[in-house]
């Protein structure tokens, strides 16, 4: 079967954090699923094989969507176009010209994980002048 039909067939898709497979040790799932991406599955299909799919399997189904009354676990992803590779499981590699990276987490609504972007943080001239941003200089010995 062609990998595409492969990557096509799972209802779900999970990292390849395997005690067998030395070559996929300490991949992230953003990394396998740019594999799929890269391998022709459409994003949408992505996000629902590693959201709602898994969530619906363990029978968690407050987990895996953005519903009222679900919890605010959120991954913010964007797509970085470019040159890439990824390892497979066997050994081999898969070229692409995508990557899916996490640029902000959110785990109960709180920010966990937020990307040097600084995506949470205002822009220095937006902070108040009270706040403890702007260090009081006059006080300072050099």
């Amino acid at each position: 079967m062609p990998i595409s039909e492969v990557a096509q067939a799972g209802k779900q898709i999970r990292a390849d954090l395997f005690a067998d497979t030395p070559y996929t040790v300490g991949i992230s799932l953003a990394n396998v699923m740019s594999k799929f991406l890269c391998l022709g599955v459409p994003l949408e299909d992505i996000i629902r094989r590693t959201t709602v799919n898994p969530a619906q399997m363990i029978h968690r189904p407050e987990l895996g969507n953005l519903s009222v009354g679900s919890t605010a676990d959120i991954a913010v992803l964007e797509i970085v176009n470019g040159k890439f590779a990824y390892r497979g499981s066997g050994g081999g590699k898969i070229e692409g010209n995508q990557k899916i990276q996490c640029v902000m987490t959110l785990f109960g609504g709180k920010i966990l994980y937020d990307h040097p972007y600084g995506l949470s943080i205002p822009l220095w001239q937006d902070i108040p002048k009270g706040s403890r941003y702007w260090a009081d200089t006059t006080k300072q010995k050099f």
